[in-house]
C-alpha cells in the first residue's frame, strides 16, 4: 500500500508527465537545449566570481566598452518583436512573422557587429595582466552567445524565405497556416530568442555587478 504522501507527490507529478508524453520532439529538444546552455552559463559564472573573490581579491580595474551596452540595448528590444511571430501566425499574417524576423535577422547582426567592436576595443586597450583574466571569462561568454545569436539568425533567414515563398500562393498560405508542425517550429524559435536576449542579459548584469 502506496502512503498518503507517496499518493499526493505521484498525483503532483502525473500532469507534468502527461504533458511531457504530449509535448512536441522539437520543444523538448529545444527545452533540453536551453537547459544545457544554463548550467553551462552557471558553471562558466561561477567560476569567474570565485576567480575575482578568491584570487583576485579586489586587485583589478576593468571597464566594459560601451558597445556592449550597445549591444545589450538592442538584443532586449528585440524580445518584444519575438514575441508577436506566434500571435501574428494565428492571425495568419505572414507578412508581419517576416517583418518580426527580418527585425530580429538585422538586430542579431547588429549585436554581432557591436560585440566585435567591443573585442577591438578590449584588444587594443593597454589592459593589465590581472585584467586579462577577467577578458578571457568574457570572451567565452562572448562566444558562446556569438554561436547561439548566429544560429538562430539562420533560422530567422530559413524561416523568412520560407513564408517569402509562400506569402502569394493561396494554397500554399491555407497548408502553412493549418499545419501545427509550422506553429511548434514557431514556438520553439520564440522561445529559443527569447533564452538569447534573457540570458544574455542576465549575464550583462552580472558582469555591471562584480566588476
Amino acid at each position: 500500500m502506496k502512503s498518503f504522501k507517496q499518493k499526493s507527490i505521484l498525483n503532483s507529478i502525473r500532469p507534468a508527465l502527461v504533458e511531457m508524453e504530449h509535448m512536441h520532439p522539437y520543444r523538448m529538444i529545444m527545452y533540453l537545449v536551453i537547459t544545457v546552455f544554463c548550467l553551462i552559463y552557471a558553471s562558466i559564472s561561477f567560476f569567474f566570481i570565485r576567480h575575482l573573490a578568491l584570487e583576485l581579491e579586489g586587485s583589478y580595474q576593468f571597464e566594459l566598452p560601451d558597445s556592449f551596452v550597445i549591444s545589450t540595448i538592442f538584443l532586449v528590444a528585440t524580445a518584444h518583436f519575438a514575441s508577436h511571430i506566434v500571435p501574428a501566425y494565428e492571425r495568419e499574417d505572414i507578412s508581419g512573422i517576416r517583418r518580426f524576423l527580418s527585425v530580429l535577422m538585422v538586430t542579431g547582426l547588429v549585436f554581432i557587429i557591436t560585440q566585435t567592436v567591443a573585442w577591438l576595443e578590449i584588444i587594443k586597450s593597454d589592459v593589465e595582466n590581472v585584467s586579462n583574466d577577467i577578458a578571457t571569462y568574457l570572451l567565452v561568454f562572448s562566444a558562446i552567445h556569438f554561436v547561439q545569436i548566429a544560429a538562430g539568425v539562420i533560422m530567422a533567414l530559413l524561416t523568412f524565405y520560407e513564408y517569402l515563398l509562400v506569402e502569394n500562393d493561396p494554397v500554399k498560405m491555407l497548408i502553412i497556416t493549418t499545419n501545427p508542425y509550422e506553429k511548434a517550429k514557431l514556438l520553439v524559435f520564440q522561445a529559443y530568442w527569447k533564452f538569447l536576449v534573457f540570458s544574455w542579459l542576465a549575464i550583462f548584469i552580472m558582469m555591471l555587478v562584480v566588476l
